[in-house]
């Protein structure tokens, strides 16, 4: 009972708090226009000319990238697991476990990617 009042505690102030913290500030209180046009210029959309570029370019395939790495990493960790295991069959299984879980986790990476790169084509042209 305690871990689960920990863990909600913990997501609490890691994602609800936060957001009434940011709410109170506005862009035009900040100065981070200002800074943004000294170091992109005023036209910080000229490679693609749209907000589609703009967002899938510099948000969405950084995001899904990282994604691709954990994962990458999830199934080495996996095969890792399953290596060190020992025969010992409850060590295997939850390596299986975990490798399933990363190879499902990779094709939906995978899909999301090729689906952002479709949608992102079709809005710039």
């Amino acid at each position: 009972m305690w871990q689960l009042f920990a863990r909600t505690c913990l997501v609490f102030v890691l994602f609800v708090v936060p957001m009434f913290a940011f709410a109170q500030v506005s862009v035009d209180d900040t100065g981070l226009q200002t800074t943004g046009d000294d170091v992109y210029g005023n036209n910080y959309l000229v490679e693609g000319g749209n907000i589609g570029y703009y967002i899938g370019f510099y948000v969405i395939q950084p995001l899904l990238a990282v994604l691709g790495v954990i994962l990458l990493l999830m199934i080495l960790w996996a095969g890792l697991l399953w290596m060190t295991a020992g025969g010992v069959s409850d060590r295997v299984a939850k390596a299986k476990n975990i490798l399933v879980h990363s190879v499902v986790g990779f094709v939906i990476v995978l899909l999301a990617y090729s689906a952002t790169v479709f949608i992102v084509s079709a809005l710039t042209t």
